[in-house]
């Protein structure tokens, strides 16, 4: 005898789950500050390795190649014809042109010897090559000069560095580059204590400013009597 057959059931669908649903109508303003705070964060730090990222970048970068505009210190040197009547004092960002004052001028004198005025013209040539400031400076020794016209070494110093400073503008050289200081006996380059250190303590000499030319401004001094010829 055959069993009875079960009742069909209805089919049922299959099992699916359920997505999950937020609630965030609920949600304090204390947790939206909190979501906030955390953005703000993410960003500082992506700037901060953004920031890290280029600071590696320019530590590799390779130097920068010198302007050929701006010709360098040893591009400077004296011609040979020059050296036995002009002595060349090289400091850092300067060149020193000296020149004994018996080449240029007679004894307690601001007029400019025929010997010196071909030097001073050679040299004048060499400085229209160039665009760099000049400061002219007059110097003497320790020995006091009382006159009329130079009642000390400051006026005589002074005067002579004006003298040459007005032949290198009659020679074409900008007056905008050149500045005349007399330094009177203040700035020895020997002893005084003999007629060798004494003569070579007497001179003019043109300082050749290598760091600076004549786009730039004038140069100031203080504590120095000056022409103010500029």
């Amino acid at each position: 005898m055959r069993s009875p057959r079960p009742p069909d059931l209805p089919l049922q669908p299959p099992h699916l789950p359920v997505p999950l649903q937020l609630d965030v109508s609920d949600h304090g303003p204390g947790e939206e500050n909190d979501a906030g705070w955390l953005i703000s964060f993410v960003d500082l730090l992506t700037l901060l390795v953004t920031l890290f990222v280029l600071l590696l970048t320019f530590n590799h970068l390779p130097p920068r190649a010198p302007s050929s505009a701006a010709p360098s210190e040893s591009n400077f040197t004296l011609p040979m014809d020059l050296r036995g009547q002009i002595e060349m004092l090289r400091r850092p960002g300067e060149a020193d042109l000296v020149i004994k004052d018996d080449l240029l001028f007679d004894e307690s004198s601001t007029t400019l010897k025929p010997g010196g005025t071909r030097v001073l013209d050679r040299l004048a040539r060499l400085l229209s090559q160039n665009d760099y400031l000049v400061s002219v400076e007059g110097h003497t020794d320790d020995l006091p000069i009382h006159t009329e016209r130079f009642p000390s070494n400051w006026e005589l110093s002074t005067a002579r560095a004006a003298a040459v400073t007005r032949y290198f503008i009659e020679r074409g050289i900008a007056p905008s580059r050149l500045t005349a200081t007399g330094y009177a006996d203040t700035r020895p380059l020997a002893a005084n204590d003999s007629a060798a250190g004494r003569a070579r303590n007497r001179r003019v000499a043109m300082v050749v400013h290598l760091h600076s030319t004549s786009g730039a401004k004038g140069l100031k001094t203080s504590g120095q009597a000056s022409t103010g010829i500029e």
